[in-house]
């Protein structure tokens, strides 16, 4: 939902843009380099937003933890890192 979307922007330091779009944009840094970025619906508080666990090259479950806090930002940088995207 637009909660958990917004949820996981904070907790990852996202930058956002909102620029006048359809949607919000949340730009995730690292070390001066935009590594990750999805869209957060404004429409509605209830739709999901599927998109988010691939933007943030993680499965649902880990997408998950990210919104409910039992995954935090240096343990998802940690998977970015296993992964060779960062």
């Amino acid at each position: 939902t637009q909660d958990d979307a917004l949820a996981i922007a904070r907790k990852l330091k996202a930058a956002i843009d909102r620029k006048g779009k359809a949607h919000d944009l949340a730009l995730i840094w690292h070390e001066g380099k935009l590594i990750a970025s999805y869209g957060i619906r404004r429409a509605s508080r209830e739709k999901g937003h599927g998109h988010i666990s691939g933007a943030l090259f993680v499965g649902p479950h880990d997408c998950r933890r990210l919104a409910d806090c039992s995954m935090s930002q240096a343990d998802w940088l940690k998977v970015l890192k296993e992964k060779g995207k960062i």
